[in-house]
């Protein structure tokens, strides 16, 4: 079984909640079919760590130019315009 990579856009000031319920379903052996089949990465504009609205601080595994496929899922211009 190949590893799908999931990523999870973060930002300042984002609200660290709401990806929370996601994160844990992915993660959770309990809420997947395949344990083990996807795993989250955590992208943004940059490599710098981020903020959250909650006073969470949150590394990202890599920035937007190197997510090859971004062109095809999400248009840069739709991305958040906060912080880094």
């Amino acid at each position: 079984m190949e590893t799908a990579t999931v990523h999870l856009f973060v930002f300042n000031s984002m609200a660290d909640w709401e990806p929370a319920f996601a994160i844990v379903g992915i993660n959770n052996p309990r809420f997947e079919p395949e344990p083990g089949r996807y795993r989250v990465q955590t992208a943004g504009p940059s490599v710098e760590p981020i903020l959250t609205m909650g006073g969470s601080h949150c590394p990202r595994s890599c920035s937007r130019r190197g997510l090859p496929d971004l062109e095809r899922h999400a248009h840069p211009a739709r991305w958040p315009k906060l912080g880094n």
